[in-house]
């Protein structure tokens, strides 16, 4: 399945908020169409620690539990109820961001489900 993803951070209401916006555009071998979209909003809650809300097309509204250490941003989303996830945000250099996202399975391992990088 071919995408194309897109990712922007930007400071809201005032500065006191990061949001976070992602579109990927899907397309199967069969030439089907699909859209994913979310949005995030980050706060810092202590230092190197942060809090925040994710919402997305699929209805899906999670809590957000994330820590910052030198250029990685490691988020923990979701709730028992829906379904636990986890997002490492990791600057390789001064122009790419790696995004790896996981979710917790059955057993309780991070199974990946996509590695995507971005290049300003």
């Amino acid at each position: 399945m071919a995408s194309k993803a897109q990712m922007r951070w930007e400071s809201v209401l005032d500065g006191k908020f990061r949001r976070l916006t992602f579109r990927n555009e899907m397309t199967a071998p069969d030439g089907t169409r699909s859209v994913f979209e979310g949005h995030a909003y980050y706060w810092a809650s202590a230092k190197g620690t942060y809090r925040g809300t994710w919402f997305d097309s699929r209805g899906a509204v999670f809590p957000i539990q994330g820590k910052a250490d030198q250029d990685v941003l490691e988020s923990q989303w979701g709730t028992p109820q829906t379904e636990m996830g986890r997002t490492v945000y990791r600057l390789v250099d001064g122009k790419t961001l790696e995004v790896i996202d996981s979710v917790r399975g059955p057993g309780g391992a991070w199974e990946e489900f996509g590695r995507m990088t971005f290049t300003r």
